[in-house]
């Protein structure tokens, strides 16, 4: 048992709301590959910049990425489900049921309650898949009821479940487990594998003693080599870094980057990523700096700090960003500029996005970046540009159209709703039907409203019935969206059905909901994975940040720095 890996806690998290063809980037234990398909030729035959993947497996850098996996690790902060779920909830008198009230946190009392008592039992559970789970669910929950039952988890004997209270620790903000995970963390105080994850766990705490110890650590970046034993730990604890988004380390981090030269480049990569989440302005030099960085990963991350800290007057930074969106020789670096100038926004990136897809309409091709051009299009967030979208969506691939439908979603207005409502109606390819729906729900499609409900009542494959249940909470009709998934709940007898619905749940973010996922959980003859997705449910019902804790991680991350640790802790949602 020590040395499986918790690889279906979320089986399905990226599939549900995304595709069902979504490749596996982040298979446990295991290296994203970039899809090795054939080099795409320019006009006349020409080699497009970027060159071919190697025969043993395509390299991140040079693969062409599938913008699916950028959505997959954004999708929430984009979405933002909760809140537009209230925005769109009826307004109901007091003591009505349905509306935006549902929404609101659960109080510390409520937790106590409805929550800590399942997830209490869960950690007894002879499978660790649902230990694991049920620890970081206590850690999302943030009461401090539940420090000593994470402390006790941190000796458990099975190694995943130790690593998942280190991270839980940091998840819930325990000043108090500030020690025990520094106890963890230096060296010797554990195996490499779970001082990685305390190293994250200390990111998310936040504290000036965690933080100077993840950047004491990463001082050995500056030294002549670094150990092959903690190349895990180093990326870690710049991973850590940037989601302690403490201005304190700002100057320690420009400081190892100086001095770090070619070194370990996915660490590099996320000390840049670090300094564009943490907002400090006096960091953009060195982000500019990062642009030009030799190694492709590190500039990946130099790109992705960049579109978080840049604003629409820094003209040295668009200028760079636009010449790697154009020239870059590595196709990873291209796509996150674009998306970086959809961050950064204003009219000259706004600009530069439309004339790129613009001319890929008269025959210059993007290759594979004209879906990158589009969501950063919608980052932008000017309606002015729907009609140059729109051509896309209606004649695009099946595999590319998903990427516009979520562009129109981003931007909204009527132009946009009604040919989102449009496609729907079109058809249920499975590759793009929860795309399209979902971005239908965040424009406000509510001519689409009958079809979604027709989906939801008479579907029979759960992955349709789960994007249209997400879509009309979104259009204002999460209660009878929540009864049609708790009734289909209690009916589903096998794993295939029990886990989309049970994701569903989790998406609608209900207090009603409670009781049937912990009965679920409860059922020992039910599949192990499907009672670790209860767990992770539960912990996200009870999560009273405006996201789920551990999306903070994912947002902007460059998914080119690819680790066996960062890999595991990026499907723990």
């Amino acid at each position: 048992m020590e040395g499986k890996a918790v690889k279906k806690v979320l089986p399905v998290l990226f599939a549900l709301i995304l595709s069902p063809l979504l490749p596996p980037l982040f298979a446990h234990g295991g290296r994203y590959r970039a899809p090795t398909t054939p080099e795409p030729r320019g006009p006349a035959g020409t080699a497009v910049p970027g060159g071919l993947p190697s025969s043993s497996g395509a390299s991140v850098t040079t693969g062409y990425p599938n913008w699916r996996i950028w959505w997959a690790l954004n999708w929430e902060g984009v979405v933002d489900l909760r809140v537009r779920m209230a925005r769109a909830a009826p307004v109901l008198p007091p003591g009505g049921e349905g509306g935006w009230k549902d929404l609101r946190p659960l109080s510390p009392d409520e937790k106590k309650r409805l929550l800590l008592p399942a997830l209490k039992r869960a950690l007894k559970d002879p499978d660790q898949e649902v230990r694991a789970a049920a620890v970081i669910a206590l850690g999302k929950l943030a009461l401090p009821s539940t420090l000593p039952l994470l402390r006790k988890a941190l000796g458990d004997r099975v190694r995943i479940v130790r690593n998942a209270a280190a991270l839980a620790v940091g998840l819930g903000g325990f000043k108090e487990g500030e020690a025990d995970l520094l106890r963890v963390f230096r060296p010797g105080g554990a195996q490499n594998e779970t001082r990685a994850w305390a190293a994250v766990g200390l990111g998310y705490l936040g504290t000036k003693g965690a933080v100077q110890a993840l950047l004491d650590q990463l001082q050995s970046l500056t030294g002549k080599q670094v150990g092959g034993s903690n190349r895990e730990v180093l990326i870690c604890c710049a991973a850590g870094l940037t989601v302690s988004r403490s201005k304190y380390a700002v100057g320690r981090i420009s400081a190892v980057l100086k001095k770090a030269g070619s070194r370990l480049p996915p660490a590099r990569s996320l000390l840049f990523l670090a300094l564009g989440k943490i907002g400090d302005r006096g960091a953009l030099p060195i982000l500019e700096w990062g642009l030009s960085d030799k190694d492709p990963i590190a500039r990946c991350g130099a790109v992705a700090g960049a579109g978080l800290l840049g604003r629409p007057g820094d003209r040295t930074l668009l200028g760079g960003l636009m010449g790697l969106a154009l020239k870059d020789p590595h196709y990873a670096v291209r796509a996150l500029a674009l998306i970086a100038l959809g961050r950064i926004g204003g009219p000259a990136s706004k600009a530069f996005l439309a004339e790129r897809l613009s001319r890929s309409r008269k025959g210059v091709k993007m290759v594979f970046l004209e879906p990158f051009a589009a969501l950063a299009l919608g980052l932008a967030g000017d309606r002015r540009n729907v009609p140059v979208l729109l051509p896309f969506l209606e004649k695009g691939s099946v595999e590319r159209k998903g990427a516009f439908a979520l562009a129109l979603g981003m931007l909204g207005g009527k132009g946009a709703s009604g040919a989102l409502a449009r496609a729907l109606r079109k058809g249920r390819n499975p590759q793009a039907f929860s795309e399209v729906a979902l971005a239908a729900g965040m424009a406000g499609a509510v001519e689409a409203k009958p079809f979604l409900e027709k989906i939801l009542l008479k579907e029979k494959r759960a992955f349709f019935r789960v994007a249209a249940a997400a879509a009309l909470g979104l259009l204002g009709s999460r209660k009878e969206a929540l009864d049609q998934v708790l009734r289909l709940l209690g009916e589903a007898g096998s794993a295939r059905l029990q886990t989309p619905l049970v994701f569903a749940l989790t998406l609608l973010s209900d207090r009603k909901s409670v009781p049937k996922i912990q009965a679920l959980l409860k059922r020992r003859a039910v599949q192990d994975q499907v009672r670790a997705l209860c767990c992770a449910a539960l912990g996200n019902i009870g999560d009273s940040r405006r996201l789920p804790a551990l999306s903070e991680i994912s947002h902007d991350f460059p998914w080119v720095v690819s680790t066996p640790v960062l890999n595991e802790i990026l499907l723990l949602f």
